[in-house]
């Protein structure tokens, strides 16, 4: 028996409870802008609903509708303040990282970390050469940053601007994503963890970030650190408004309240990236990013002059 187009039709209840406003404001509740996006690929009835869908999706979360409301401009409007979740456990190998930095990739493997997962074991011996993972989504505001890590050696050497091994920096768009990139990491970075050795021999953990008033600055998290032991740098940020690229940023260390209100100066989140800077041997495990997608006139730190930049 070949079916009529009025069975075909009485055949798909999910479509015809689709076109009920009730249901598909339920349903849209639960869904992401991106699987918003492809309903319209699925079939023509949905095809047909989409710009009452988008509509009623950007009135429940409480955002203003375009004008004129193009299915492009409502996406976009969905899409500002969404949550996007980067998670790196090493599982894969060095995976989609790339080397960074003038010369030939550096000596790094995949190893166990400490008993628990695995991590990048970074030993390059000397300079700002490591891997950087690009972060998909343009226009990102990162609002947590997570990564466990330890070190397991660092030389005395001298080097110029410190001794420090473990560079773990969350980074803008103009920090450097293949080699011999002529830009440099810390021209464009917002923050992240390292290990630093002081005059006194003291080996730390501290956070290095950058501020408006002074081009670069750090804070300690713990002092005198064991080698060979890992330690969870958990980093949540606080920004101000889309008229402003500065916020703050607390940190704690396994759990523990390390610091308070330390400055952020924002760009869009676009890369990590994981290196030393003199020799030693550091090693980062787990790495978690949360971020969101940032409203289309949010002001950026390259927007605005902040001296040393």
């Amino acid at each position: 028996m070949v079916a009529t187009r009025s069975t075909r039709r009485r055949g798909t209840p999910l479509l015809v409870l689709w076109r009920r406003d009730d249901a598909r404001a339920a349903v849209v509740d639960f869904l992401p802008t991106e699987t918003i996006a492809e309903l319209a690929v699925v079939a023509k009835p949905l095809r047909e609903a989409q710009s009452c869908l988008l509509t009623t999706a950007i009135k429940r979360r409480g955002k203003t509708v375009p004008n004129p409301p193009t299915t492009r401009a409502c996406l976009d409007a969905l899409l500002v303040g969404e949550t996007h979740y980067f998670c790196e456990k090493w599982e894969r190998g060095f995976g989609e990282w790339l080397w960074v930095g003038n010369g030939t990739a550096g000596n790094a493997e995949v190893k166990p970390f400490h008993g628990v997962g695995s991590c990048l074991e970074l030993t390059e011996p000397r300079g700002h050469r490591g891997f950087a993972r690009l972060l998909r989504g343009p226009n990102l505001l990162v609002t947590r940053y997570r990564v466990a890590m330890s070190y397991v050696e660092c030389s005395v050497e001298h080097t110029p601007g410190g001794v420090s091994v473990g560079y773990a920096l969350l980074c803008g768009p103009s920090a450097p994503t293949r080699p011999n990139h002529r830009s440099h990491v810390v021209n464009d970075f917002i923050g992240g963890p390292r290990f630093r050795l002081n005059e006194h021999g003291i080996i730390s953990l501290i956070w290095f970030y950058r501020i408006a008033e002074e081009s670069r600055a750090t804070q300690t998290l713990v002092e005198d650190v064991a080698p060979n032991t890992p330690y969870i740098v958990d980093a949540t940020f606080n920004h101000e408004s889309v008229n402003s690229c500065s916020g703050t940023v607390d940190i704690s260390v396994d759990g523990e309240t390390a610091a308070r209100g330390l400055p952020v100066a924002y760009n869009p989140l676009s890369s990590i990236h994981l290196y030393n800077y003199s020799p030693g041997i550091a090693r980062i495990g787990d790495i978690e990013i949360w971020s969101e997608k940032a409203a289309p006139n949010q002001v950026w730190k390259s927007d605005v002059d902040l001296g040393d930049y």
